[in-house]
C-alpha cells in the first residue's frame, strides 16, 4: 500500500505513471510549472500519520491513498490544507483499534475572561484575559459564533482582527480561541471500529472543512462527535451502528449536511446541541433507539427533504428558535412523528408525513408556542393527527 501526496495542478493519468520516489523527484523538478509531484510510500499505517506530518510542513497539498485497509493501534491526528483522496469508495478502510480514533483537532484552547467589541471595529477589548502568554498572531478567535484571525495581540487585554468585525455589539461576553484545524477535506473513506474505540471520528476546534463519501460504523459510543466545529460540509456521510449517537454535534455553527445519513444508532440519529444555522437537505435517519432528530437549544436550523423513521421519535425539538423541518418525514416512530417541548419557538413544520406513528403525528408541549405545522400528511397516527397543548401556535390543514 502506499500514499502518493501530488499537487492539484497534477491529473490522475501522470500522477498513476509515476512508480518511485526517485521518478517522483524528477518529475518535481520537471514540473515545477506545475506545481510537481511527490510519491512517499507508507508500508505500514503506522507511517500514515508520518506522510500526513510531511505534507503539513511543506504548507500542505494532496494525499492519495491506494485501496486497502490500514490498521491503527494510536490516534491518527489530521492536519490542515491536507486533502485526503481515496482511491475508491469502499476501497480504503481505516481500522482503528483498542482505544485509537480518527483525531482532528485544534489546539490553544484559550477562552479565559470575556470580550467587547462593536459591529466595525477591528479591536477587541478583553477583561480578565492574559492574551500576551496564551494566544498568537493567527490563532482564530470566536466572536459572536464566527471565527475571525488574529492579526496582533497589542497586550494582555487588547487584541486586533485581521478585518473588521461584522456580527452585532458585544460587551462582556464569553469567547474561546484556538489554533484551528482548517481548510482540508476527506474524500472515499471507511472508519471502523476493530475492537474497543469510543468515538471514531473525534473533531473538535476545525474551520472549513468537508468529509464526502464515507463510512463510519460501529463506534461503542458516537460514531461522528464534533465539537465547536466551524463551516463543516458532510456529503454522503453514512454512519451506522453507533453505540451512542451516529452523529454528535455540539456548539457548531454552519454545518452544511447533504445526503448524510443515521443508522442503527443506539441512541439518536442527529444530536444538534446549541447548532446554529444548520442546512440538511435529503439526509434520513433511521432504526434509532432515540429520536431520528434530536434538537435542543438551537437556533436557525433548516432541514429540507429530512425523515426520522423507525426511531422513538422521528424529530425531538426542546428548546431553541427557528427550527424548520419541512417536505420530510417523521414516520413509524415508536412515540410522535414529531416532539416540541422545553420553550420552542417560532418554529415550522410544515408539508410533511407524519403517518404510522406510535403517539401522535405532531405533539407540541405547554410552553412552546408561536409554532407552526401546516400541510402535513397525519395518517394512521395511534393517539390521534396532532396535539397542541402551547399557546399561540397555528396547525392548519394537516390531514389524515
Amino acid at each position: 500500500m502506499s500514499l502518493n501526496i501530488y499537487e492539484l495542478a497534477l491529473n490522475d493519468r501522470l500522477m498513476r505513471t509515476i512508480k518511485d520516489t526517485k521518478e517522483a523527484l524528477q518529475a518535481q523538478r520537471t514540473l515545477n510549472a506545475a506545481g510537481g509531484i511527490t510519491k512517499i510510500n507508507a508500508a505500514s499505517a503506522s507511517q500514515v500519520q508520518s506522510v500526513l506530518d510531511i505534507v503539513n510542513n511543506a504548507g500542505g497539498g494532496k494525499v492519495f491513498a491506494e485501496n486497502g485497509t490500514y490498521i491503527f493501534t494510536s490516534d491518527l491526528d489530521f492536519r490542515s490544507n491536507i486533502e485526503l483522496e481515496c482511491e475508491s469508495f469502499g476501497g480504503v478502510i481505516f481500522v482503528f483499534v483498542g482505544g485509537a480514533k480518527f483525531s482532528i483537532q485544534g489546539t490553544g484552547v484559550y477562552s479565559t475572561g470575556t470580550v467587547s467589541i462593536s459591529k466595525g471595529d477591528a479591536q477587541v477589548v478583553g477583561v480578565g484575559t492574559s492574551w500576551l502568554a496564551n494566544l498568537t498572531v493567527g490563532h482564530k478567535i470566536v466572536l459572536g459564533g464566527i471565527p475571525y484571525t488574529i492579526d496582533s495581540i497589542d497586550s494582555d487585554t487588547v487584541l486586533t482582527l485581521s478585518v473588521t468585525y461584522y456580527g452585532p455589539d458585544i460587551s462582556g461576553d464569553t469567547y474561546y480561541s484556538a489554533i484551528m484545524l482548517e481548510n482540508f477535506s476527506i474524500r472515499n473513506l471507511i472508519l471502523a471500529n476493530g475492537g474497543g474505540v469510543s468515538n471514531l471520528l473525534d473533531v473538535d476546534y476545525i474551520d472549513l472543512c468537508s468529509f464526502e463519501k464515507m463510512i463510519i460504523t460501529g463506534a461503542t459510543s458516537d460514531n461522528v462527535s464534533f465539537y465547536r466545529a466551524h463551516r463543516p460540509i458532510l456529503d454522503t456521510v453514512i454512519s451506522d451502528g453507533a453505540g451512542r449517537d451516529a452523529f454528535n454535534m455540539l456548539e457548531c455553527p454552519q454545518i452544511n449536511l447533504t445526503r448524510t445519513i443515521a443508522t442503527n444508532a443506539v441512541r439518536r440519529g442527529f444530536m444538534l446541541d446549541a447548532v446554529s444555522e444548520l442546512v440538511a437537505i435529503s439526509s434520513p435517519a433511521q432504526n434509532c433507539g432515540g429520536a431520528g432528530w434530536y434538537s435542543k437549544d438551537s437556533i436557525k436550523q433548516n432541514m429540507i427533504g429530512c425523515e426520522g423513521r423507525g426511531c422513538e421519535y422521528g424529530l425531538y425539538v426542546t428548546g431553541g428558535s427557528g427550527i424548520n423541518f419541512d417536505k420530510g418525514a417523521a414516520e413509524e416512530s415508536e412515540k410522535d412523528g414529531i416532539k416540541v417541548t422545553g420553550n420552542t419557538t417560532k418554529s415550522r413544520f410544515n408539508e410533511n408525513r407524519l403517518r404510522d406513528n406510535g403517539e401522535y403525528g405532531i405533539e407540541i408541549d405547554s410552553g412552546s408556542d408561536k409554532n407552526w405545522a401546516k400541510d402535513n400528511d397525519v395518517e394512521n397516527n395511534d393517539s390521534g393527527p396532532t396535539n397542541d397543548n402551547g399557546a399561540n401556535n397555528t396547525l392548519t390543514d394537516n390531514k389524515p
